[in-house]
């Protein structure tokens, strides 16, 4: 009976430690600008994690995105954009935010002229 109960134990102890659980990770811009039209980035993240969907956190925005490799995903949001809230993505463990790493590649005003892409950055948190 005692080794019953120990192996019952042991069943539920195994299938409650499966892996991280998926959550949600919040993409925040900082920008220089407050009239910003479209933001391209890279989202990389490192071996182990896993990004599972992506969307615009921005009201108004939209988000285009492609995996460029198993690891990165290439994207652009566009709409009135400002500081604050651009990305939430779902992701396989959001324990660790920097497993995400991100880098603005191109900034565009809302008229279509390209900005140097200094003072952006991209924050992940939780």
């Amino acid at each position: 009976m005692m080794i019953r109960k120990a192996a019952i134990l042991l069943v539920l102890a195994l299938t409650s430690c499966d892996g991280p659980n998926g959550g949600e990770l919040m993409f925040d811009l900082f920008t220089p600008n407050s009239d910003d039209g479209a933001i391209q980035f890279t989202i990389t993240v490192t071996p182990g994690y896993e990004m599972l969907d992506l969307e615009a956190a921005c009201v108004g925005c939209r988000v285009f995105a492609r995996p460029i490799d198993e690891r990165t995903t290439l994207g652009i949001v566009t709409g009135p954009i400002g500081g604050g809230a651009l990305l939430r993505a779902v992701v396989s463990n959001p324990g660790r935010p920097a497993a995400y790493l991100t880098r603005v590649v191109e900034v565009s005003s809302r008229t279509y002229e390209l900005r140097s892409t200094e003072g952006y950055r991209i924050s992940v948190s939780r």
